[in-house]
């Protein structure tokens, strides 16, 4: 029998470990506590930092107002007009049309590299491989892990490898001795083009003087009579197409500096899930947030899931949960494991 384990933070908790982002921040001065405030959710509580991390970034995302490049090449012949040869009298274009998302983007990934920084010099005063060797193992867990051909645990710390000999582990998100990775679910829901880089189609304009005289600009007469797209304006629409397609980008990459998907260790792990096959699979402290669905989708559908759950109320929900992933899971509760 091929055996999985999975831990989450509950497991740190079971064993009395002060592992939560609300112990962390209780250690923090009151300046860097008003620094993280933004992760701060509705009811005073820091534990769900990473969707509030998430829910930032979409903002700024969806937030967004739909940008015309006709527009912007208008704006630009008219402030810089024309010179002698009839091309756009403006040199050395960048689109300029992202940067207040870009640098809102960027002073939120900021906040969140000090976080990690901050948070990983607590882990490494608070939760020690030190102070871990001074705890004794729960045998019903020792029985788990020792039976475990592979385990992957959430947690940053040292707590299975030091209690239970664990051997076969992968941390999935870092751990103390090196760095940690705190981080949002797949961001591609936020990364939605929302701009035009249509050049303007000549039905596009009013058949009045106006829209005649607006044509013009864009369209522009051949020998035989035939309109044809005027070759400087389009040249210039096709800078400013070019220079806007990488602030796009630039923008998209930012999003996703943080993603939990652009996790080198994350998706490797995923990779070597989806190629294994396992008869049983215990979840011990894992809350099946949707930031981590991709994991647990790369397990065989046929494996069978035993669940740890904290409390009785969270029993019909997590099960949903698994049932939603694949899974048709055994509910056990976690008070036997932490004896």
């Amino acid at each position: 029998m091929k055996t999985l384990t999975i831990l989450g933070n509950g497991f740190d908790l079971g064993h009395l470990l002060p592992t939560t982002f609300d112990d962390f921040i209780a250690t923090l001065p009151l300046k860097k506590r008003e620094k993280y405030s933004i992760f701060r959710n509705g009811n005073n509580s820091w534990n769900d930092i990473e969707s509030m991390y998430e829910s930032l970034l979409v903002e700024i995302a969806t937030g967004r107002d739909l940008k015309d490049l006709t527009d912007e090449l208008d704006r630009i012949r008219t402030d810089y007009g024309l010179n002698d040869f009839g091309e756009v009298n403006y040199y050395g274009y960048e689109y300029e049309g992202y940067d207040e998302e870009l640098s809102n983007v960027a002073d939120i990934v900021s906040v969140l590299r000090d976080f990690e920084r901050d948070f990983l010099v607590y882990l490494r005063t608070y939760c020690s491989d030190s102070l871990l060797q001074t705890l004794l193992p729960k045998q019903p867990l020792l029985k788990i892990i020792n039976q475990s051909n592979q385990i992957i645990t959430f947690n940053y710390t040292h707590t299975a490898e030091i209690l239970y000999g664990a051997k076969s582990i992968i941390h999935i998100h870092g751990d103390i001795d090196d760095v940690i990775v705190i981080g949002s679910g797949a961001m591609e829901k936020a990364k939605t083009s929302v701009v035009d880089y249509e050049y303007p189609r000549i039905d596009a304009f009013s058949k009045d003087k106006d829209g005649m005289i607006d044509r013009m600009a864009y369209y522009t007469e051949d020998l035989d009579g035939h309109l044809v797209e005027e070759q400087y304006t389009r040249r210039f629409f096709d800078e400013i197409a070019t220079s806007a397609e990488e602030k796009e980008k630039e923008f998209f990459d930012l999003l996703s500096t943080k993603s939990k998907e652009s996790f080198t260790e994350r998706q490797d792990t995923i990779d070597v899930l989806s190629s294994q096959h396992y008869d049983l699979v215990y979840v011990i402290g894992h809350s099946l947030g949707k930031a981590d669905w991709r994991v647990f989708e790369a397990i065989n559908k046929t494996a069978k899931i035993i669940y740890f759950y904290h409390k009785e109320c969270e029993c019909i929900d997590k099960s949903k949960i698994l049932k939603e992933l694949g899974f048709e899971a055994e509910m056990l509760s976690d008070k036997e494991l932490f004896i």
